[in-house]
């Protein structure tokens, strides 16, 4: 991909940050190839590299990189499966080890997202609990939990060991995605190396991407302030309406803030 040489030296200083970042992680002999690359100017190779480590070894990301990874990995891999599969894992490495959680807003009825739990993933009927306003309904112990709410059209889904085996072991992303489909609304889950403002949006017909949420007075209930999607920072298909911006405001003070660290070795004698 061409880059002006402005844009190009700041794009090296971004991926040697977060070699720099990452490699302390990561074992020696790994780190000091993934260095040696990106002292000969091999950069964009360089990020693919780094990231396939960090999957490999099951590093998850510093709270802000998801963003920063997937625009370079965008950027310096070929569009294939093997590469949006490695974007991802970056994210959603594996099953979550606390359990499925995530959201469906913009409207769908508890009853309805029960129905796509039991017709996608075989979730037995009375496996299913329900709360509203603090009023539960249901099993001792739930394989799956929707929770409504009186003020907002927003069911939130809670999904715990019981449901790993129906699942077969696959990511949030995965379920997150299946249950979207299956039900035609949008859902809303975290990830690794998100801001706090920053979620993965699913769409029904098969999208993802990170986005940004924002406060909106106009969208909440009542007084209260709700909130909207600001931009995504990745076309998403099947959320076409959305503004897609290539970086986040705060990159500058992230970039600003890091300081290289100094070579290692011996001080000059100044004598």
């Amino acid at each position: 991909m061409h880059q002006e040489p402005r844009a190009a030296d700041r794009c090296r200083r971004r991926i040697r940050r977060l070699v720099t970042i990452y490699s302390p992680m990561l074992a020696h002999a790994t780190a000091a190839g993934l260095q040696q690359r990106l002292d000969a100017g091999d950069g964009e190779p360089v990020i693919a590299a780094l990231a396939e480590a960090l999957v490999h070894d099951g590093i998850t990301l510093e709270t802000g990189d998801a963003v920063e990874f997937r625009w370079h990995l965008a950027t310096a891999t070929a569009e294939s499966s093997a590469a949006s599969e490695l974007r991802d894992r970056l994210l959603f490495n594996g099953p979550p080890s606390d359990g499925y959680m995530f959201y469906f807003h913009e409207g769908p009825q508890p009853e309805a997202v029960a129905a796509a739990a039991v017709a996608e993933f075989g979730v037995p009927p009375e496996a299913i609990g329900r709360e509203r306003e603090g009023e539960y309904t249901g099993p001792d112990e739930p394989m799956v939990l929707l929770t409504a709410f009186a003020t907002m059209p927003r069911v939130d889904v809670s999904a715990g060991r019981g449901f790993f085996d129906l699942a077969a072991g696959a990511s949030e992303l995965t379920v997150a995605k299946a249950w979207s489909h299956r039900l035609g609304y949008r859902a809303m889950l975290s990830a690794f190396g998100l801001h706090e403002d920053e979620w993965v949006l699913v769409t029904p017909e098969g999208g993802h991407g990170i986005v940004e949420v924002r406060e909106n007075p106009d969208a909440g209930p009542d007084e209260d302030t709700g909130w909207d999607i600001a931009h995504a920072f990745e076309p998403i298909p099947g959320a076409p309406e959305l503004h897609i911006v290539t970086e986040p405001p705060w990159w500058d003070d992230v970039e600003e803030a890091w300081v290289p660290a100094r070579p290692c070795g011996p001080e000059p004698n100044r004598s």
